[in-house]
């Protein structure tokens, strides 16, 4: 009898084991956000965003954490007037720096494709195509420079500090010249997303003309609420890219004059990260 039981013995115990190891994934949250953060990070351009959403965030904290420890020590709460994790998170904001400025070596690629991309499939809007096309020219301008740049921080190849200068210098004047022209692409979205109004109240008012009628041939509501909902999106996230870039612009200004534009390194820190958080929502919302 007891050899007929083992495999049922043994088939019981297989079931609670892999029962025991269900219950792990169990365990873990699931919800709508966090799905959308992981396919959000499982990409390039999300990864990166979350870094750089981290490293802004640091960027406030260790200033906040040294102002911390100044007051603490005058209050007697402290011996010194010293935080000792600020020195372990600014090896941290480097880090993320630096593992952003290596993952850009892929980025000349990509903006090659987008440019080529451009002339396949233009944009039937003639301002917004010329625009794209010097956003990408700006682009392909910027990752050359940048990844030198890089090239020369490390040494990686010989570079005098004064040619690195000029490389940061130019490549960031590159990216401000994107900056400000996606500033003007957004005008341009803003008169699209008008015209597309235009079209949804014209669409409204032939359905009340035509709903008295034994065959209706005006829009049904579901044409019209697919195309409010659409806009409803598009406007949300048209004013996030507007935030983002907003803020953006300053930073880039500042970054393309030699000696700099503001003299407090702290508000560029809360114009990066105003910026990227408002591009980081504006990306989660496009993936629900």
């Amino acid at each position: 009898m007891a050899i007929h039981d083992s495999p049922m013995k043994s088939k019981a115990t297989n079931d609670a084991a892999l029962e025991i190891l269900g219950s792990v994934g169990r365990l873990i949250p699931t919800s709508p956000f966090l799905e959308r953060l992981a396919r959000y990070i499982s990409t390039y351009g999300g990864s990166d965003k979350v870094l750089t959403v981290l490293q802004y965030t640091l960027k406030l904290l260790v200033p906040f954490m040294e102002w911390r420890a100044r007051l603490q020590h005058s209050h007697g709460k402290r011996a010194r007037p010293i935080s000792n994790s600020t020195s372990s998170l600014v090896k941290l904001i480097g880090l993320i720096g630096d593992s952003q400025m290596l993952f850009r070596l892929l980025g000349l690629l990509p903006t090659m494709n987008w440019a080529s991309g451009l002339e396949k499939d233009p944009n039937p809007n003639p301002r917004l195509l010329a625009i794209e096309r010097l956003q990408a020219l700006s682009m392909l301008i910027y990752y050359p420079l940048d990844n030198f740049y890089f090239f020369g921080k490390h040494s990686l190849y010989p570079m005098t500090t004064q040619r690195q200068t000029n490389l940061s210098l130019w490549a960031t004047r590159a990216w401000a010249a994107y900056v400000a022209l996606s500033l003007l692409h957004l005008r341009e979205d803003v008169n699209v997303l008008e015209q597309r109004g235009q079209t949804l109240r014209t669409m409204i008012k032939e359905q009340k003309e035509t709903k008295d009628l034994v065959v209706s041939t005006g829009p049904s509501d579901s044409d019209i609420k697919a195309e409010y909902q659409a806009i409803k999106k598009k406007r949300s996230a048209l004013v996030l890219d507007f935030i983002a870039n907003l803020f953006w612009f300053p930073q880039a200004v500042h970054w393309s004059l030699e000696k700099g534009f503001f003299g407090n390194e702290h508000l560029l820190s809360v114009f990066g990260f105003i910026a990227n958080i408002a591009s980081f929502k504006k990306d989660l919302d496009a993936l629900a």
